[in-house]
């Protein structure tokens, strides 16, 4: 059975295939050579691995004039990706940004160390309540991780004096 899918699912932005990668490699090695064991095709694929091609418009098992790359299976840098996100600091002083912080999760140490790579001409400082473990594995406390990534750090419920004075 072969169905041109492109007339019947004309709302592109939701129905488009996305290639990705592995798919491209998989089906792409069986045409050279036995790479999928021919015990794991279904028998009615004709064109044995290419009938999932739906861009050969004649040994596919369905056609679809248009798809769009999946990148999911690359190898990627995916951080260095640009992500449009807005940060809002606790407290701006002067010229210092001060994030008070009582649970220091793993999204937050994510955000917090994205601010930091792309500005680091500001002085971003981090308040916690006290100095706990960033995980359940207990490698690494809330001071190991500013340390990691150069940030200046206190603890307790209020601004250090040492800070205080550097406003002056």
């Amino acid at each position: 059975m072969q169905k041109d899918l492109t007339a019947s699912q004309n709302d592109y932005a939701r129905f488009l295939p996305a290639l990705s990668g592995f798919y491209a490699t998989y089906v792409g090695k069986q045409r050279y050579d036995e790479y999928v064991d021919k015990s794991r095709i279904p028998s009615n694929f004709t064109h044995g691995v290419e009938s999932l091609n739906y861009l050969n418009k004649t040994e596919g098992q369905f056609q679809y004039q248009w798809t769009l790359y999946s990148a999911g299976h690359a190898e990627l840098d995916v951080k260095s990706i640009f992500v449009h996100k807005s940060y809002t600091p606790d407290f701006i002083m002067g010229s210092m940004i001060v994030e008070a912080k009582g649970r220091f999760t793993s999204v937050d140490r994510t955000k917090m160390a994205q601010v930091v790579k792309e500005n680091p001409n500001l002085d971003i400082r981090m308040l916690f309540m006290r100095d706990q473990w960033c995980t359940k594995t207990k490698k690494q406390k809330y001071s190991d991780w500013c340390d990691t990534h150069n940030i200046k750090f206190a603890f307790g419920i209020s601004l250090p004096k040492e800070w205080l004075k550097e406003l002056r």
